[in-house]
């Protein structure tokens, strides 16, 4: 083994457009880890990238995910007074 050429790995560098859309296409039931298979990277990588990008996914694709709102109920009355007319 030669050591005095040693081989040096490049990061490589990916656009916010390519990291958009593999973000986009992490839906509910999508498995993460296949779409990063896929792309030929690493899982932990693209799960940075969703929670980087979560905000700013345009409005058709952000609609698809559940959202939670908070509701109060209020009690029922205590009493029902019914009449019957006869």
């Amino acid at each position: 083994m030669n050591t005095s050429d040693p081989v040096r790995r490049r990061r490589r560098h990916h656009t916010s457009e390519f990291k958009q859309g593999l973000v986009a296409l992490c839906q509910p039931g999508v498995s993460v880890s296949s779409v990063a298979l896929a792309q030929g990277i690493n899982t932990n990588l693209l799960r940075h990238w969703i929670s980087q990008y979560r905000n700013e996914l345009p409005a058709s694709v952000s609609s698809n995910y559940s959202k939670l709102v908070a509701v109060q109920v209020d009690p029922a009355p205590a009493t029902t007074d019914i009449f019957l007319h006869g």
